[in-house]
């Protein structure tokens, strides 16, 4: 369900073709219902205090269980309330464009599966089509594979890569380029590859770290496991950036946003 016409949608009643930019715009610019693990949700944007980012908030309704006074004996009871996480999108077109961060709270969901959800209902949802996909993957630390790797040498017995055919990012490297010619060429949306020997793979090598380095800047999953069960998964191992609470408890709603976007996306060194 979308509140007003999606994105596409809009583009054609102006005449004109949206860019990658604009179509996120759009399509982030309206609440959205969505539905993650079976439960109803909600997208909804905010005002942003920079028009360069768009910011807004996922939410859904809980049960608090709770009890009433003693003069009421302590009687169970139960009420609804709202939890949401922060979410922040740079949509723009450039080398560290397109990312976005999403606060993190148990109660709410996990945030990788939750973009998911609603990156999933953004992509089917439009009649006809949208003109792009959307798909979220997490970033890592760029060391983060290889040293699982290098901790594990000789004994991962495989490891699988799904890498993105790229529409909302532009040609990074030699990865991206071939992926958008099996775009282009044989209408590819993803390229799921699995490497094995049961005796172990020879892995740091220039060829899997430029791989692993391609997926770990968000183009797309990388999963292994070793000979001992041991496990590596990107979409469990998203960056994390701590928030001084000071940031958000006690300011306004513009001035929480504006410390958001300065500390998560310009801070240098991150």
């Amino acid at each position: 369900y979308r509140e007003q016409m999606d994105a596409f949608e809009f583009g054609r009643s102006q005449g004109t073709s949206l860019n990658r930019e604009e179509w996120l715009r759009a399509a982030l610019g309206v609440k959205i219902q969505f539905f993650h693990m079976g439960n109803l949700y909600y997208y909804v944007p905010a005002r942003s205090p920079d028009s360069t980012f768009i910011v807004g908030r996922i939410g859904r309704k809980i049960i608090v269980r709770e009890n009433e006074p003693p003069d009421q004996e302590f009687i169970d009871t139960a009420r609804d309330q709202w939890q949401a996480v922060d979410i922040i999108i740079d949509p723009r077109h450039h080398s560290d464009g397109q990312k976005l961060a999403v606060e993190c709270n148990n109660k709410v969901g996990n945030p990788v599966s939750l973009l998911d959800s609603l990156s999933h209902h953004i992509n089917f949802s439009s009649d006809p089509p949208s003109p792009y996909r959307i798909d979220s993957n997490p970033i890592l630390d760029p060391s983060d594979f290889m040293d699982f790797v290098r901790s594990n040498k000789g004994e991962i017995t495989s490891v699988t890569f799904e890498l993105v055919a790229p529409n909302m990012f532009g040609i990074r490297d030699n990865i991206d380029k071939e992926m958008r010619e099996l775009k282009q060429n044989e209408n590819v949306q993803k390229a799921k590859f699995t490497i094995e020997n049961q005796d172990g793979l020879k892995l740091d090598t220039e060829r899997v770290e430029t791989t692993a380095n391609h997926a770990a800047e968000g183009g797309g999953i990388i999963k292994a496991k070793t000979k001992k069960g041991l496990t590596f998964n990107s979409k469990k191992r998203g960056k994390k950036i701590s928030v001084p609470n000071d940031m958000t408890n006690g300011v306004d709603e513009n001035s929480m946003w504006s410390n958001l976007i300065e500390w998560m996306f310009r801070r240098k060194g991150d």
